[in-house]
């Protein structure tokens, strides 16, 4: 015979067991734990393609398998809050019957921070590609690729006020990075805005006095552009991927699909070796500081 005790613990194990699966399906349509969708729903992923001050482009796609039922509507959503979602926050439908749809967002706040995903809803509901976590540009006078400040713009800074430019054109498509032996590794940074730092610290080792040719840190200090700044260095290698990312890969700027030295170098097997990025490819790597390649001068503004 099962006593009352028995009975209720009975009832308190089945009603944990409910519980436990209760929140296992809630989980499981939760759009929050990635990777844990319903099976009824499509699977979405977005990317963002692009971004200025008040515009994001953003591409989405969605795919459905088996028995799943066919998408009705799909587009992104975005928020000033994290989670956006269809029903309580912006969003843009795509009208083509495409599995991938390209969203071009307008009238975004400048220097602002959102939250974007694509979502694809169907008679089961709706699912969501990862958020996607994006800061607008600050709005700014200027635009990368205007011709200004005796080069061309690549580079912005937060202000709006000041960035970089690069030369026209090459200042040469063969020179080296050190024409002797001599240790440079103290022009070893990186980062966006030492360029100059670098350039300088070459040039104090490598000197001043020999023809402007000789090496790519003396004749960039040396090029003089139409308007006669006398303010260009060699790019380091964050402030030189800006120039192929910013330019080169939109078509602008005039580069071409060489190798170009930056201001940066690093030791490897203790041997002193030039970063480069090849423009063909967008890969950066070190080489041999007397190998020659393409040169072309930046400035800040």
């Amino acid at each position: 015979m099962i006593t009352m005790y028995q009975l209720a613990k009975r009832c308190i194990c089945v009603l944990a067991l409910a519980i436990f699966l209760l929140e296992s399906c809630s989980k499981l349509t939760d759009n929050s734990y990635p990777g844990l969708q319903d099976s009824n729903l499509a699977s979405v992923s977005n990317r963002l393609d692009s971004l200025d001050a008040t515009i994001a482009i953003i591409t989405g796609s969605y795919s459905v398998s088996g028995n799943r039922p066919p998408v009705i509507e799909k587009g992104v959503c975005w928020s000033t809050s994290p989670n956006p979602v269809i029903d309580s926050n912006f969003k843009k439908i795509d009208t083509s019957k495409q599995t991938s749809f390209t969203i071009l967002i307008d009238s975004l706040k400048p220097k602002t921070v959102y939250y974007v995903r694509a979502y694809a809803t169907n008679s089961k509901g709706t699912s969501y590609g990862n958020q996607m976590m994006i800061q607008t540009l600050v709005l700014s006078q200027y635009k990368i690729g205007q011709q200004l400040f005796g080069g061309i713009i690549f580079y912005i800074d937060t202000t709006g006020d000041h960035g970089l430019v690069c030369a026209t054109s090459n200042l040469s498509d063969s020179m080296v990075w050190n024409y002797t032996k001599v240790d440079t590794s103290g022009a070893s940074a990186t980062a966006l805005g030492t360029g100059l730092a670098n350039t300088n610290k070459i040039i104090v080792v490598l000197g001043d006095t020999i023809p402007t040719n000789t090496y790519a840190a003396i004749a960039c200090t040396k090029y003089r552009d139409s308007l006669n700044y006398s303010d260009w260095f060699l790019p380091s290698k964050d402030e030189l991927n800006y120039m192929y990312v910013n330019l080169w890969s939109k078509g602008k700027g005039g580069f071409d699909n060489k190798v170009y030295w930056s201001s940066s170098n690093v030791v490897k097997s203790g041997f002193t070796l030039g970063w480069t990025q090849a423009f063909s490819s967008g890969v950066q790597y070190y080489f041999n500081e007397t190998f020659a390649f393409s040169v072309r001068p930046v400035r800040a503004f």
